[in-house]
């Protein structure tokens, strides 16, 4: 038995390695991304900010 998150364990789960028989629950916890400059008129960090959005949006469990 573990207590872990989803998304550290998605490629376990997929492969069959790990199983989670009871799924998962929100526990209120969340990521952020930080950075020292605006994300606005950055098309670098707009980038990279939709591309891990996409990145956790898929390592979600479907409802």
């Amino acid at each position: 038995m573990a207590i872990g998150s989803v998304f550290m364990a998605r490629e376990d789960l997929d492969s069959g390695r790990l199983v989670a028989p009871l799924g998962f629950r929100r526990d209120g916890s969340g990521y952020f991304l930080l950075s020292p400059l605006p994300f606005d008129g950055d098309a670098r960090r707009t980038a990279l900010l939709h591309w891990l959005r996409e990145q956790m949006g898929q390592a979600l469990p479907a409802p």
